[in-house]
C-alpha cells in the first residue's frame, strides 16, 4: 500500500500495540503486522454502523422542494456540475418558467410532482450507501494501535487478561512505514453523520458532488464514545477485491519494535520466549515488567536489566 499517497503525516514518535502471546510470537517470527477487515473486529458497530443522515424524510423533501423552487423561479443562480437525472429536469423547468410558458403556481406543482417521482429519498439513499459499504467492507484493511501502554481494560481485552504483552512501536519518519501515516480515532456519542441535508441536496440536484471517498475515509475513524479509553490511532488501505481470509500481512521494520512490556500475569516461560524472538529481530529492544500501582488502580512498569 502506498501510505504516502493516502494519509496525512503526524508528529507522533511512538505507539503501542497490545497482543496475546500467540499473536506476539507470530509478529516477531513473521516480521509482519496484520491489517484486518473491520468485519473481524470485536465491536460489530466499528466501521459497520448505519450510515446516518441528519434529517427525516419529510424535512428533506420540503427542503429539496424549496431549493428547486428558488432555482426554477430565478431567485437563486447555480452552476450545475452535472445535470443527469433531476438536474436536467430542473434546468428544463426553469427555461419554461423564464419564457413565461407556465405560471409560478404551475411550476411549484410540477416541482412537487418531480420530487414525488423519486419515492422515499432518504431510505433509498441510505440503502444505496449501506450496500456500497457492505461491498467495500471485506476489502478494507485496518491496523490499530494505541497512544497508551497502561490501560487496564486494554490489557484485559487485547493482551489475554494481562498474560500477554504490549509492543512499543517507534514511528520511523525517514521512510514510508504505515505508522507515519496513522490518524487519530474520534469517539462520538452518536453515529457518524455521513452527510448533511445541504450536502445531500447539492449532490442530488447536481450543483455539487458528494466526495464519497473522503467521507467514507472519515467514517473509519469514528467510534462509539464507550471506547475512548483505547486512545486509538489507525491506518487503513484496501484490497482490489474480496479475498479470504479477510486480512493482509505487511512487512515491519525491525527498528519499529522499540520495547516490550510484560503483563501482570505473563509467565516466565513466555517472557523468555518473547525476549529471545524480539532480540533476534532487534538487538536493541528494551523490556519492562508490569506491576500494580500501590497508590491506586493503575499499572507501573520497571525496566528489566540485561543479564
Amino acid at each position: 500500500m502506498a501510505w504516502e499517497d493516502q494519509y496525512p503525516k503526524h508528529n507522533k514518535t511512538h505507539f503501542y500495540k497490545y497482543a496475546d502471546i500467540k499473536t506476539a510470537c507470530l509478529i516477531l517470527q513473521n516480521k509482519t503486522w496484520r491489517f484486518s477487515s473491520p468485519s473481524r473486529f470485536n465491536d460489530p458497530f466499528d466501521t459497520q454502523s448505519i450510515l446516518c443522515v441528519d434529517c427525516e424524510e419529510v424535512v428533506f423533501r420540503k427542503t429539496l422542494c424549496r431549493e428547486i423552487e428558488e432555482i426554477v423561479l430565478g431567485k437563486k443562480q447555480v452552476n450545475f456540475k452535472h445535470k443527469e437525472g433531476i438536474g436536467e429536469a430542473i434546468v428544463a423547468l426553469r427555461e419554461i418558467y423564464m419564457s413565461r410558458r407556465c405560471t409560478k403556481e404551475d411550476a411549484i406543482d410540477e416541482i412537487k410532482t418531480l420530487v414525488d417521482k423519486f419515492g422515499n429519498l432518504r431510505e433509498n439513499a441510505n440503502a444505496y450507501y449501506l450496500q456500497f459499504w457492505q461491498n467495500a467492507l471485506p476489502c478494507l484493511r485496518v491496523f490499530c494501535v494505541s497512544a497508551v501502554k497502561d490501560s487496564i481494560l486494554m490489557w484485559s481485552h487485547y493482551a489475554d487478561y494481562h498474560k500477554g504483552i504490549v509492543f512499543k512501536l517507534k514511528v520511523l519518519h525517514d521512510r514510508p512505514n504505515a505508522l507515519y501515516y496513522a490518524d487519530q480515532v474520534t469517539y462520538d456519542r452518536k453515529p457518524f453523520m455521513l452527510f448533511t441535508t445541504r450536502e445531500w441536496i447539492d449532490d442530488f440536484i447536481g450543483v455539487d458532488e458528494f466526495d464519497e471517498a473522503h467521507r467514507l475515509d472519515k467514517y473509519i475513524y469514528h467510534k462509539n464514545k464507550i471506547w475512548d479509553y483505547e486512545k486509538e490511532w489507525r491506518v487503513w488501505g484496501s484490497e482490489p477485491e474480496k479475498v479470504k481470509p479477510e486480512f493482509t500481512d505487511h512487512d515491519l521494520y525491525p527498528e519499529e519494535i522499540e520495547a516490550v512490556y510484560f503483563g501482570l500475569k505473563t509467565s516466565r516461560r513466555n517472557k523468555t520466549r518473547i525476549m529471545s524472538l524480539a532480540r533476534e529481530l532487534n538487538p536493541n529492544v528494551a523490556f519492562f515488567q508490569g506491576s500494580k500501582d500501590q497508590d491506586g488502580f493503575g499499572l507501573v512498569f520497571k525496566r528489566i536489566e540485561r543479564t
